[in-house]
């Protein structure tokens, strides 16, 4: 990602943290919490997989790579200037519902959120997931 879009990012994620709690209270987690090698590394690299196999017509958007703690992920997509949420080739919500509808996900993940702010003229979206409980 881009040094513009990677300021950009952290401008957003700074101000929805200011306005929300729950959000403030993801990222000290996904700041301070560490990673569980195994899982972390997995999930990450399923996430990019993903994005690998079903991003390729999304040009219009520029990821960030995934990160995962031991207990939550982030996925970030910053869409070229000047193209709206429903521009085909940069509609993240989209490329999010057919990973959402995948399998692997459902196993993987739950409390799926995202949020969308613009910041200088560009959609950024902020994606987190916390890890599944594994049940018995």
């Amino acid at each position: 990602m881009s040094d513009d879009n990677l300021r950009r990012v952290q401008d957003v994620i700074t101000d929805m943290r200011l306005r929300d709690s729950d959000m403030d209270d993801l990222y000290t987690l996904l700041d301070h919490e560490g990673r569980d090698a195994a899982w972390s590394d997995a999930a990450e690299a399923q996430l990019m997989a993903f994005l690998r196999m079903h991003g390729a017509g999304y040009d219009g958007l520029e990821v960030k790579p995934p990160r995962c703690s031991a207990s939550a992920c982030e996925m970030i997509a910053v869409a070229q200037p000047g193209l709206g949420t429903e521009a085909a080739h940069a509609n993240w919500q989209r490329l999010l519902g057919v990973m959402y509808a995948q399998d692997w996900f459902r196993n993987t993940f739950a409390d799926q959120r995202m949020g969308m702010m613009r910041k200088d003229g560009s959609a950024i979206y902020v994606t987190n997931f916390m890890r599944a409980d594994p049940g018995p």
